[in-house]
């Protein structure tokens, strides 16, 4: 076979996976090779000027916040302990102040201003996010001691992006939940934060090798941007960005955020070919649910987004049609027991 090269050629209009066998014979046997190939959707072919990108989508959505508020109110067992026990958690609330560990607190708020509609976490979640994304001319009302200052590195030079790519995703996260109640300034200084500190790098990765590896991080970067991006698709506009590398200049936030949906796909190919048919990863099930988990919250993020189609199936660009992601709950299950 050495030498022989075959040509694909995907129909019109068509992304996601295809498979074909390729025989081999030498007159006395025959080898077939199973080949999967898989065809990178397009910037048009997500068709985001189609979307509705109101309300909350990442994960979540509307309605189904809406459900578990009704259930708060009515005393539902389960939900009610998960409220007290946040409640309880942030009675004594104190920024971290550090991207890092602001992720978590962050997107626990959002969320529990979510459920319970109580302003005062909304207040702790942006007093949360504040610091991760200050921009050093943003004054934050007349007693803002920390005016002028600017925010800290989310990480983009260490542990090759791993750092900036988790936080870049808890900030979209936590965008996406209470952007409904930021004031456009507030708005316009997270995009700026989640492009000069996220997405930029994203698009200019000097260290691939984050992104060849077959272990969680393929799939953690890549799934985080993609989510992240999904979440900067409900700005409208253009914003300046003033970048370490290229200086200042103009970008739209959904033409942007559009190509790093792309870009994310096309890399994530790399880490999801490590899936087994069965579930299993590489790494185990210790530090492959970081990978899965990033795998179920986008495939949450399209469900919320572009629904189901007639045949029950997510409009997810070929996730679900890969067999390691609809069983990896077996993979733990059957590793640990």
């Amino acid at each position: 076979m050495y030498g022989i090269l075959y040509n694909y050629e995907p129909a019109d209009d068509f992304y996601g996976y295809d498979h074909f066998n390729l025989v081999v014979k030498n007159g006395k046997s025959s080898l077939t090779v199973e080949n999967t190939v898989y065809v990178a959707p397009a910037v048009e072919d997500f068709k985001f000027d189609e979307l509705d990108f109101s309300g909350v989508y990442l994960l979540s959505n509307d309605q189904w916040l809406g459900e578990v508020k009704q259930g708060l109110a009515n005393k539902d067992p389960y939900i009610t302990e998960w409220v007290e026990y946040y409640e309880a958690q942030y009675a004594v609330h104190v920024p971290a102040g550090v991207p890092a560990t602001a992720r978590t607190p962050m997107e626990q708020l959002a969320i529990l201003y979510q459920v319970t509609g109580n302003k005062k976490y909304f207040d702790a979640c942006w007093s949360e996010m504040l610091p991760v994304v200050r921009d050093k001319d943003y004054v934050d009302g007349p007693n803002d001691a920390a005016a002028g200052t600017v925010r800290l590195t989310w990480g983009q030079d260490s542990n090759g992006f791993l750092d900036a790519a988790m936080v870049t995703y808890s900030v979209a996260f936590a965008y996406n939940y209470i952007k409904d109640d930021l004031t456009a300034a507030q708005k316009e200084m997270v995009m700026k934060a989640l492009y000069e500190e996220g997405f930029y790098y994203f698009e200019n990765l000097i260290n691939v090798n984050v992104l060849l590896h077959g272990n969680n991080h393929n799939l953690l970067v890549c799934g985080d941007l993609a989510n992240a991006a999904l979440s900067a698709m409900s700005y409208e506009g253009d914003i300046t960005v003033n970048t370490r590398d290229d200086g200042e200049y103009k970008i739209n936030v959904r033409q942007m955020a559009a190509e790093v949906v792309s870009t994310a796909f096309k890399y994530l190919q790399i880490g999801l070919v490590h899936y087994a048919e069965n579930g299993g990863f590489p790494e185990g099930p210790s530090y492959s649910i970081y990978a899965h988990r990033n795998m179920v919250s986008l495939l949450g993020t399209l469900w919320n987004l572009y629904g189901m189609d007639s045949k029950g199936n997510i409009n997810s660009f070929g996730l679900n049609e890969i067999e390691g992601i609809m069983n990896y709950v077996n993979y733990p299950l059957y590793s640990s027991s």
